[in-house]
Parts: structure tokens; C-alpha cells; sequence
């Protein structure tokens, strides 16, 4: 402000009249920049704020956090802001940077010997002694002529504790809060020429080591403390406190704001841009336009006015994409005419552009054939390589037109053939199919030509055995003729020897097996067969057998009558010396009656028959007999016819059957 006086004198003699007033020119602070009750001050042609308690920023816009408000400090310390942090006042016996540490009753180490009282003051400690002694600590007796160390020496930041100051005693040294030990061994002793040992040193603990100050923090080491000074936006004793730069509401033109450590982001809305969301957008700017549109801004947003043949909020689309040629030689393109299209693939091909190859089942091959089933398998697809959506398998008769087919779903590898013709060439198709929404791809196929099992013959059975032949039969149904074309019959001897085997036509119903060894075990198997020619894939029908059975052992030969008396007839026969019986039946026939007779030496020659009636007709028919272990087997009957004597043509013979070897 500027004072102004104007002087006017009257006359040489006569006083003078002054007038006077004030101009106040134009000032910085006019403006009142300084928010939140500053006061503005000018300075060197600009201005600076002084703000009140709780604000900062050059014009007082920010809200300082009170450091005082957790209540920092500990066990009645009072907490006081300053330079950016604040400072604990603690009572006595209490420090630390909270107050947290307490220290020590100068009283409680009782540092008084030899019965002496301890009397503590701020700090302090005085010994009231016994008359008998004296010293500080009362260790030194009035009449006692030793010497002793006196009281060991003061170390600083340290408390010393001792009991004696004799030849041997121990003091030890305890580092006020911050300061440590050098060396770690605090102790000082007492020797025998009265000195103490060498004391520790108790130095600083700097605490900025562990880097106590967050967010950027810089810290300055202090005794038994530190502090940290923060950078711009964080706050407290550590910097650990985030300042909320959205409570000044820095965000312009309805902008949201969110607040980050030390700073702050601003959320725009459609059309402004700028950290505070101060400057408005031009929606065309960043050419949003595709293909050739033109872009026309207004009041935040745009609008784009497409060329022929695109549309779309920013003419992406195309209405009719075939012209493109997606779907390139590979297959054929359809469209919508709303920027639609599909692609019908060719065969063997998928996807959006026919670009994926579509593989039919891999590994096809046949686990089962029956005579109307067929099970085939192939390998399972994997999920994450394979687009298919099921399989087909179609199916029919070589030469026919009428096919079937199945449709399986696309997890299965196996699948059943039901319902075919026996002993017919069937055409087997598998092809992998992926649905799409306007048609549906199609893979080549994997195919394979199959003959189901023709009927088997039917009433197989043995019409009759002898020692070296077997007369089969067999039926096949009219119906049946047209699928078998042959059917193949074998004999197969136990002994392992060379099986035989027959190739018969189907008007065939019988079959002899000869030059067979007696008494053997043999096994019969009738096989149809329907297809001949390796190109016709022929198969074979189940077995009709087996059929298990024995030749007859051979006969006895030379059967002949020796001696006949009227009870009694020696008859003798020749044995086989390469093929000797289990043993024999001799059956003996009178009239209508008949008695047989078994004997188990297969190596007699001649018997006896006794106990016949004088002057009758007697048949005598001898098998040889074969054990099997389940039954018995007997050759071809040998027979003779005799009679027996008169009475009294011999003398008269009594007994049993007899067999007498030869």
C-alpha cells in the first residue's frame, strides 16, 4: 500500500496544508489462490501459501493425515507432528522410539554391597553404607587390608552390574537401547594385581540397515532410532501410509478417479482424454473407420458412413464375404448377404475355411465275424487333434445297391454289424462326419470287404465202425445252398499222426474214411466253406463237431472147433501179434436162449465151453474186446455152429467154462 500526501503553502510566513491518501496497487494474492484457509504471501514477484494444520500443496489443496492419530506412542508417551512425522515425549524410565524400551531400576541390579541401601534419583544411584565398610558400593571394609579393583570403570551408553570388586569378580556391561556390544563378550574382570580387564564399547545400531523407510522413502539414522522423510502422495514413520490424491477430486468433466500408490488415475468419459480428463477428444482422431468409411464426430462420439458393399458400426463387415474367396479351391462358399458366410468343404477337408484336414477312422480292421454280425474296431481319435462330430459306417452286400448305415457318436472305437447274410461279400464304409450350420463335412472313407461265416451242416453223425473205416452223414438245408459253396471234412488221429482231410460239393451228404488202424482213437470236424477264390475272401462256418470216436479192434481169426463131448466144446482161435485185445466175449447161443461169457486175457488162443446139453445145436460168436476207460469196444463177431454128442458116444464130462491158453 502506498501513502500518498499533497503540501500546499499559503505564504512565506503562514504554515503549510498537507493532504493526504492511500492507493493500493494490484496484488498476486488478490486472486486468493491459497485453499482451505491459507494465507497467501507475495514473494519475488509471485506468492507462496501457508497452510493451516492438516493441509499442504502449493496452494494448500492437499490433505495432510495427522501422524498422531494411530497413537504411535507407547506407555504414556505423548506424540508431537514435525518435519513431516512426528516424535515421542516418553516419561521417565521409558524411551525408544515409541517409548517402547524401558529402562532399567538403577536399584534393581543391587549394586549396594555388603548389606549397603540403594537410594535411586532421576538417573542415579548413592549407596548408604554399613559403619563396617565404604566405596560407592560399600565393597571396601574399614578394617579389611585388601585392596580389591574399587568399582570397575564407566563405559558410555552402558549400565555396569557388579557384586565384588575382589580378586575375580565379574562385571558386566548392558548397551543402552540402539547401541550393541563390541565385543559381543560384555564382561570386565577383576585381577589379582587390582585392575579390571579390558572394558567393551558399546556403538551405534544403525538402523537405516534394514531399510525401514517404504515406498522411496529416504532414511536418516538417529540414536537408538530413525527417521524417514517420504516422497510426494505417502505419509507416517515408515512412509507406509498411502495419501488419498482423490479427495482433492482432481478429475475434470465427470471423470472417476482411482487412487494409486503415490499418485492418482483418472477414469474419463467417452470423449475427454488427459491425466485430469481436461482436454475433449476427437472421436475420428484414431481413424475408428475401416474399409474406406468416412468418419463424422460429434459431441463425444462418431458415426461412420460406409462404402457400398460394407456396413457396421465401423464398416467391418462385408455383406457378401464370398467374394472374398474364403473358402479358396477347397470347397464351396454360401452367403447370407449380412456378412455371412460357409464354406461346404470337399471331401476329406473341414473347418471354418476348409483349411482343417478331416481324417476318417484310423486303423480299421475286423475283431469278429459271425454269421449275420460283424464287430470292427478302430483307434480312438484324440480329443485335442480331432473336429468330429460322429462316424458313419454304411454297409450292404458286394454288388448291391441297397446299403445301410449306422451312425455312432464320436467317443466310440468299436461298433456291431447286426442283421447281415450268412456267407455274403459285404462292402464295409467308415467315414468321420463334422456338422457345421448350414452342411456337414464328410472324410474319406476307410473301407473293408468281409465274409460272414456260412451255416454249418446239421445231424452230423457216425453211421458205422469198423477196424479200418468210418461212414459220416450229414444234412444241409435247401435254403443254405446258395451261401456255402464246399464243405470240407477232416479226421484227425489221437496219436498225432497226419490228419485226413475231404473237399466235397454240397450235394454231398455222406463220406467214408478208410484205411483206419484198429482199435483207434479219432476226432471228426465238418467245416462249410463259402467263397473259394482268394479274391472272394472266403470264411469258413463253425464247426459241426467234434465228434469223438474208436475203429473196432480186430477180429480173432481162424476160429475153429477142436474137440466136442456131450457137455462140453474146446474151440481155438489165432491171435494178431501187432495188435493184441484187452481181452474177449464169447456168446453161446441155444435155441432162443443166449449166454455170454468175458474174458480179460486178451492173450488166450482156446476155451472151453462146458455144461452143454448131449445132441443139441449150439452158435458160438467170438469178439475181440478194446477198453477205452468210458466203455468197451468189440471187433466183428466170429462165429461157429456145432453139436454136441450123444450119451454115451464119449464118457460123460462135468464142470465149469474153462479157458485154456495156447
Amino acid at each position: 500500500m502506498w501513502r500518498i500526501c499533497c503540501v500546499s503553502r499559503i505564504s512565506r510566513t503562514q504554515s503549510s496544508l498537507g493532504l493526504c491518501f492511500s492507493v493500493q496497487p494490484q496484488s498476486v494474492c488478490d486472486s486468493s489462490p491459497c485453499l482451505n484457509g491459507g494465507y497467501c504471501y507475495e514473494r519475488d514477484g509471485g506468492y507462496s501459501c501457508e497452510c493451516r494444520h492438516g493441509y499442504w500443496g502449493k496452494h494448500c489443496e492437499k490433505v495432510r493425515l495427522n501422524t498422531c492419530a494411530s497413537g504411535p506412542c507407547r506407555n504414556g508417551g505423548s506424540c508431537k507432528e514435525e518435519a513431516g512425522g512426528y516424535r515421542c515425549a516418553c516419561p521417565y524410565r521409558f524411551t525408544g522410539k515409541h517409548c517402547e524400551v524401558g529402562r532399567p531400576d538403577p536399584c534393581a541390579s543391587s549394586p549396594c554391597l555388603n548389606g549397603g541401601t540403594c537410594f535411586h534419583y532421576i538417573g542415579k544411584y548413592k549407596c548408604e553404607c554399613m559403619e563396617a565398610f565404604s566405596g560407592r558400593h560399600c565393597e571396601m571394609s574399614r578394617s579389611s587390608a585388601e585392596p580389591g579393583c574399587g568399582p570397575p570403570p564407566q563405559v558410555e551408553h552402558a549400565e555396569v552390574q557388579f557384586s565384588s570388586t575382589t580378586a575375580g569378580s565379574v562385571a558386566v556391561y548392558v548397551c543402552h537401547s540402539g547401541f550393541t556390544s563390541v565385543p559381543r563378550t560384555a564382561t570386565s574382570v577383576c585381577g589379582i594385581l587390582g585392575k579390571w580387564s579390558q572394558t567393551p564399547v558399546c556403538e551405534e545400531i544403525n538402523e537405516c540397515l534394514s531399510q525401514p523407510c517404504l515406498h522411496g522413502g529416504t532414511c536418516q539414522n538417529n540414536i537408538g532410532s530413525f527417521l524417514c522423510s517420504c516422497r510426494d502422495g505417502f505419509s507416517g514413520n515408515r512412509c507406509h501410509l498411502d495419501i488419498n490424491e482423490c479427495l482433492s477430486e482432481p478429475c475434470m468433466n465427470g471423470g472417476t478417479c482411482e487412487d494409486k500408490p503415490g499418485s492418482y488415475l483418472c477414469h474419463c468419459r467417452p470423449g475427454f482424454r488427459g491425466q485430469s480428463c481436461e482436454l475433449e477428444q476427437d472421436e475420428c482422431e484414431s481413424g475408428p473407420c475401416l474399409n474406406g468409411g468416412v468418419c463424422r464426430g460429434y459431441r463425444g462420439s462418431y458415426v461412420c458412413l460406409c462404402k457400398d458393399g460394407f456396413f457396421g458400426e465401423q464398416c467391418q463387415m462385408l455383406e457378401d464375404p464370398c467374394v472374398l474367396k474364403p473358402c479358396g479351391n477347397r470347397g464351396r462358399c454360401w452367403s447370407d448377404r449380412k456378412g455371412n458366410y460357409n464354406c461346404v468343404c470337399k471331401v476329406g477337408l473341414t473347418g471354418k475355411d476348409c483349411k482343417k484336414d478331416l481324417l476318417p477312422p484310423n486303423g480299421l480292421h475286423v475283431l469278429r465275424v459271425e454269421e449275420r454280425e460283424v464287430e470292427l474296431c478302430w483307434d480312438e481319435p484324440e480329443p485335442s487333434l480331432s473336429p468330429i462330430s460322429m462316424f458313419a459306417v454304411t454297409y450292404a452286400p458286394l454288388g448291391q445297391s441297397s446299403t445301410k448305415t449306422d451312425y455312432l457318436d464320436h467317443h466310440q472305437s468299436t461298433h456291431v454289424l447286426r442283421g447281415l447274410q450268412p456267407g455274403l461279400l459285404y462292402n464295409i464304409s467308415a467315414v468321420s462326419l463334422k456338422f457345421k450350420t448350414n452342411s456337414n463335412d464328410t472324410s474319406q472313407p476307410a473301407t473293408a470287404l468281409i465274409r460272414t461265416r456260412p451255416p454249418p451242416v446239421e445231424q452230423l453223425q457216425v453211421l458205422n465202425v469198423s477196424s479200418s473205416q468210418v461212414w459220416l452223414s450229414w444234412l444241409i438245408q435247401a435254403s443254405h445252398h446258395a451261401a456255402i459253396n464246399r464243405v470240407h471234412v477232416s479226421l484227425s488221429p489221437l496219436d498225432g499222426s497226419e490228419a485226413r482231410s475231404a473237399v466235397l460239393n454240397t450235394s454231398t451228404s455222406q463220406y467214408t474214411f478208410s484205411s483206419l488202424g484198429p482199435g483207434q482213437m479219432y476226432t471228426v470236424d465238418v467245416v462249410t466253406q463259402s467263397g473259394t477264390r482268394p479274391d472272394e475272401f472266403p470264411s469258413t462256418s463253425h464247426s459241426a463237431g467234434p465228434l469223438q470216436l474208436w475203429t473196432r479192434p480186430l477180429a480173432p481169426q481162424n476160429l475153429s472147433l477142436s474137440r466136442v463131448t456131450p457137455n462140453s466144446a474146446l474151440i481155438t482161435w489165432s491171435r494178431h501179434s501187432t495188435d493184441a485185445p484187452d481181452g474177449f466175449v464169447i456168446n453161446v447161443t441155444k435155441g432162443l436162449n443166449t449166454k455170454s461169457r468175458f474174458l480179460p486175457n486178451g492173450k488166450l488162443g482156446s476155451f472151453t465151453i462146458r455144461e452143454l446139453n448131449p445132441g443139441h445145436n449150439y452158435y458160438v460168436a467170438l469178439s475181440a474186446v478194446k477198453n477205452t476207460g468210458q466203455e468197451q469196444i468189440y471187433s466183428t463177431p466170429q462165429q461157429l455152429a456145432f453139436a454136441t454128442r450123444q450119451t454115451g458116444e464119449e464118457g460123460e464130462a462135468i464142470g465149469d467154462w474153462s479157458a485154456d491158453p495156447k
